[in-house]
């Protein structure tokens, strides 16, 4: 936590004294003047927390990607999700995971909402299907769906589904393999065949467009999340 708070804040190593160092409490003796006060853990983690809020210091993607490769020494599943997400799309940044020692849920707070961002602002660059497959090196559009089914079911499960309906970065395919926003896409019934879909298509009303790839809307939370 040290580190990270010296990316975008007074280094804490410059006004923490050293541990060899004897406090007056050990020599009584000694005057007071010799007295510390504490710096706890907490108070780090909201420095970290209330720069990056702020969102000005040219070190918070720096700081991000630090705080996102920390681990506690027990298992959370967004921490490992955010992890492997970050790593699939900034491989050069994201080659060591670092043992936290003081596990606090609040570290993240602020620099998730940025692991996040900079994940799906990523994804969204890619524009399709057939872009994605071949940047990120998956087999197939299947295997891509896969797993993109399984980052929005992430995104809507930890409260970022905000992420879905971003008209700069839009994430979701239509039926023609083109990232969209929520909001401009419909579910498919299952009732158009794709014959009358061709045919539209070829009288200037492209449908495709405007539905969102049947390989996503089975996950009942995003059907929830397209309808409403």
């Amino acid at each position: 936590m040290k580190n990270v708070c010296s990316f975008i804040s007074q280094d804490p190593k410059e006004y923490l004294r050293h541990k060899k160092i004897k406090t007056a409490s050990n020599y009584p003796g000694i005057d007071s003047i010799l007295r510390y006060g504490k710096k706890k853990n907490e108070d780090i983690i909201n420095e970290i927390n209330k720069v990056l809020k702020e969102g000005k210091h040219q070190n918070i993607s720096k700081a991000c990607d630090y705080l996102a490769s920390l681990f506690p020494d027990v298992n959370v599943l967004r921490r490992t999700k955010i992890y492997e997400y970050s790593q699939m799309f900034y491989p050069d940044d994201f080659n060591e995971k670092r043992l936290l020692t003081h596990y606090d849920e609040r570290i993240w707070e602020e620099s998730d909402k940025y692991s996040v961002d900079y994940i799906s602002e990523k994804l969204a660059k890619l524009k399709s299907i057939n872009n994605a497959v071949s940047e990120l090196c998956f087999d197939n559009s299947n295997a891509f769906l896969k797993w993109l089914d399984e980052y929005v079911s992430f995104l809507i499960q930890e409260g970022f589904e905000h992420h879905l309906n971003r008209k700069t970065a839009p994430v979701l395919p239509n039926q023609n393999g083109i990232f969209c926003a929520k909001d401009n896409l419909f579910l498919d019934a299952g009732d158009i065949g794709k014959e009358l879909k061709d045919i539209s298509s070829e009288l200037g009303c492209d449908f495709r467009k405007e539905l969102l790839d049947a390989s996503l809307y089975f996950n009942s939370s995003l059907q929830y999340q397209i309808i409403n």
